[in-house]
């Protein structure tokens, strides 16, 4: 089996970290989940403040598996393995809604196809022979943030906001693709093309990487908006373990930038 001799990170996060939220993953099941989904979703159409604004988002990520609270866009390597993992490319797209909450403040819930994962360079070597390693694994969620928001005006018809909150996931396919090389004698180039599976529970084979199913973390954003147009960085981290296989602390980590467009308006109903 190629992947057999591959020495996933067993080292977990170092150094004492002060902020619970940012710093420590959350154990929650699956049905917590559901319920957070469910409610967020409720006061998200049940609210009666203001004049509720739809809006369509498409944007680019950059994505990572790291430890938890890191940010996306730098390589890491971990203590007891010779693997690097690396930021890939990724995307988001799908629709949302801006909710008045008071005149500088709103709520916003989203549903997204949102693309996370990582690049794993590893290295190895046995007397006489090499092993290297080249994948990229790209995994596709059901996204739903849900974050608050506050405006403040900048100049004429244009705003700045900041916000915070938190998003729920559940994955919905990935892949794994690249190459593996065994040098000695000769060389032998094998390609790597797997699915990945998202299920509870541990990976039996690392040939078939199995991930969490869903996924929860916190959300960290700040943009401009201009008319019927916003522009948004954000910076999403994971509080449940990805992977699932051993003892493995790999979480999502992403760095977005996405366009906003507001293309229709809900009326406050009368009361």
């Amino acid at each position: 089996m190629y992947r057999d001799w591959v020495s996933w990170p067993t080292a977990g996060c170092q150094g004492q970290l002060c902020n619970l939220m940012f710093h420590h993953p959350v154990n929650v099941t699956n049905s917590d989940l559901k319920k957070l989904i469910f409610y967020a979703l409720l006061f998200s159409f049940t609210t009666g403040f203001g004049q509720v604004k739809l809006e369509a988002l498409v944007g680019y990520n950059d994505v990572n598996l790291s430890n938890i609270g890191m940010l996306p866009f730098k390589n890491y390597d971990y203590e007891y393995s010779s693997s690097i993992y690396s930021s890939i490319n990724s995307f988001l797209v799908g629709a949302g809604a801006e909710i008045p909450l008071g005149r500088k403040w709103f709520f916003e819930p989203a549903l997204l196809y949102f693309g996370n994962g990582t690049h794993i360079s590893e290295k190895a070597s046995n007397p006489g022979i090499e092993f290297n390693m080249e994948v990229n694994i790209h995994l596709y969620y059901l996204h739903i943030p849900v974050s608050i928001l506050y405006k403040t005006d900048l100049v004429k018809s244009v705003k700045v906001f900041g916000g915070v909150g938190l998003y729920f996931a559940r994955g919905l396919w990935g892949t794994e693709k690249g190459q593996f090389v065994t040098e000695g004698g000769g060389i032998l180039i094998q390609a790597v093309d797997t699915s990945i599976k998202f299920r509870t529970g541990t990976s039996s084979t690392s040939i078939y990487p199995t991930f969490n199913p869903y996924d929860l973390g916190y959300t960290i954003l700040a943009g401009i908006e201009w008319k019927q147009f916003k522009l948004t960085t954000s910076i999403c981290n994971g509080l449940i373990k990805a992977y699932t296989a051993y003892n493995y602390k790999l979480w999502n980590s992403t760095f977005s930038v996405y366009l906003t467009y507001k293309f229709a308006s809900i009326p406050k109903g009368k009361k």
